[in-house]
């Protein structure tokens, strides 16, 4: 809020909490996939114009450093190419952590059953395959498929970012679409995401705040009676220390299993 006779603030807009958590998951993931683990390695890598050396001094920006220490992001400047985009043409599918639709679905910002959609099918193929089922009488066209107990558990057993996701879309979409019963049932898988999510490299240290921004943006309903709602916000913040100990991973055997499953029951269909 600007107040009367007061001049708005000039420069960048301040960093959001939802924003500064995806551009630290960003650069973790992209450290770990990189094995750089340090600013100056990761500029000398994806920026090494940048560094210059005279004297036998070594110039150089330290926006690397800055985005490791989580107090810059690595913005977008029009016409040049962002340094998201440096980094995936040296480190494959490092961007997808920046452009994950998680970041969509924690905003405030209304989607509406559309969005919803298109953001669940830019997920991984184990989850979207699962969620859509051919449209009767029309060829080549997906349907959203009942959310009944077997489509729960599939994505519970992935336990991964994008299992979460759609868990958290298909909340949003039945906002969207005014169903409580679908809203119930989705929301009601969520806490099984915080056995498996600690437990992945890319966000076992920023999952507390993952998950205390989930707890605020998808309150549980109370109804107090027929025109009155209660939202009920409950935080919860598990161990990841614990978790290693007693959570349960899902082994790559069984990733595999889900995989071939995919391919026999889209090889029928055809």
């Amino acid at each position: 809020m600007i107040l009367i006779g007061e001049k708005p603030k000039r420069g960048r807009p301040q960093r959001t909490r939802l924003i500064k958590l995806r551009d630290n998951v960003w650069i973790t993931a992209l450290q770990l996939q990189s094995s750089l683990t340090s600013g100056y390695a990761l500029e000398k890598a994806i920026e090494p114009h940048r560094i210059k050396r005279a004297k036998g001094h070594i110039n150089r920006p330290r926006k690397w450093d800055n985005y490791i220490n989580g107090t810059q992001g690595p913005g977008k400047i029009k016409s040049k190419a962002s340094a998201v985009e440096l980094a995936e043409a040296l480190f494959p599918g490092s961007s997808r952590w920046f452009e994950h639709p998680i970041w969509r679905v924690l905003d405030d910002e209304p989607m509406d059953r559309y969005e919803c959609e298109t953001q669940i099918m830019r997920l991984d193929r184990l989850v979207t395959e699962i969620l859509y089922e051919d449209a009767p009488g029309l060829p080549g066209q997906k349907i959203l498929s009942p959310f009944e107990s077997h489509v729960a558990e599939w994505l519970m057993r992935l336990g991964n970012l994008d299992g979460l996701t759609a868990i958290l879309l298909l909340v949003r979409y039945a906002e969207a679409i005014s169903s409580l019963e679908l809203r119930k049932s989705a929301l009601a898988c969520y806490p099984s995401f915080q056995k498996s999510i600690p437990l992945t490299p890319e966000l076992g240290p920023h999952y507390c705040e993952l998950f205390e921004l989930i707890d605020v943006r998808f309150k549980h309903w109370a109804f107090l009676s027929n025109s009155q709602r209660m939202d009920i916000t409950i935080f919860r913040e598990n161990r990841a220390e614990d978790l290693r100990k007693n959570g349960v991973v899902l082994p790559k055997s069984i990733i595999q299993e889900m995989m071939e499953s995919i391919d026999k029951t889209a090889g029928e269909k055809d």
